[in-house]
């Protein structure tokens, strides 16, 4: 049995605008407020104690600096988990897409106009399941991103990776997952 623990990235400026951040590389805000300080304390009592065989994060520099939040300040970069490639729609405010794109984003991410397939994506989320499934460690953190987190809690449940985005995973939110 796996252990994996995820937790998203706080939030950057993007973020707070509702842009669509994707392969952008953006830093994390340099203050969080109440909510996400009180988040960072939740997440760092929750993981006290727990022996991670592995830290793995995003090439994305806010995956790494909130994992140094977290007090963890080498975590091993896993190239398969940079997130999805908006492409055009990098940039873009999400309630701008969502009205051009809004059953396509709820129910059919597929037929976006993304920078990448977005069946390359899945397969590349399910890269880092499986080398996770297939590695010796049993207790694994990941730092990661909105729309790759939501496509890896689809994989791990068995649902189909188009219904990722019927959900939330918010900024600095801690997920465990079990996984065989």
């Amino acid at each position: 049995m796996k252990n994996i623990y995820f937790i998203r990235h706080f939030k950057t400026p993007w973020n707070i605008e509702g842009r669509l951040q994707g392969r952008r590389d953006i830093s994390i805000c340099e203050t969080r407020d109440a909510n996400e300080t009180q988040v960072l304390q939740n997440n760092i009592n929750a993981l006290d104690g727990i022996g991670f065989d592995a830290v793995y994060c995003s090439p994305l520099i806010r995956t790494s600096q909130t994992a140094i939040a977290h007090g963890l300040k080498n975590p091993t970069v896993l190239p398969n988990m940079i997130e999805l490639d908006f492409g055009a729609l990098e940039g873009m405010p999400k309630s701008t897409m969502r009205k051009s794109h809004g059953d396509d984003w709820d129910n059919a991410p597929q037929n976006l106009p993304l920078g990448e397939s977005f069946d390359d994506f899945v397969m590349r989320v399910k890269d880092v399941h499986q080398t996770i499934l297939s590695n010796s460690e049993s207790t694994v953190l990941l730092f990661g991103h909105g729309a790759w987190s939501r496509c890896f809690k689809c994989i791990v449940d068995g649902t189909d990776p188009t219904q990722m985005n019927s959900f939330e995973i918010p900024n600095g939110q801690l997920v465990q997952f079990s996984a065989r």
